[in-house]
């Protein structure tokens, strides 16, 4: 299992409200996600990724994190931009910070 947290998105205009589609910052995902995998996330710790469209902006920081035997999984590495990115804005590209391994769209 795995988890994500949008830290922060660089889409937002005004004053959106945070945890919205329209400011996604603190949202977490997916629906199934354990609820221990939720909590470290909130307590700051995971792996950052961030998101693109397919023109090179960046549309979304975040975290994920997942149980030891699922960390390098493709479930995982493409979780956040198939659960929310691409759903949400269109994002084509996740790219994971010191693991370049894990890039995927």
């Amino acid at each position: 299992m795995y988890a994500w947290i949008i830290d922060t998105d660089h889409l937002t205009e005004g004053d959106a409200p945070e945890g919205t589609n329209l400011n996604a910052k603190g949202l977490t995902g997916p629906r199934q996600a354990p609820k221990h995998l939720i909590e470290a996330l909130e307590a700051g710790k995971g792996l950052q990724f961030k998101m693109y469209d397919d023109d090179g902006e960046k549309y979304y920081t975040g975290r994920g994190i997942a149980d030891m035997d699922d960390q390098e999984s493709e479930d995982f590495c493409y979780g956040p931009l198939g659960d929310f990115g691409s759903p949400n804005a269109g994002a084509v590209l996740i790219k994971w910070t010191n693991h370049p391994e894990w890039n995927c769209g």
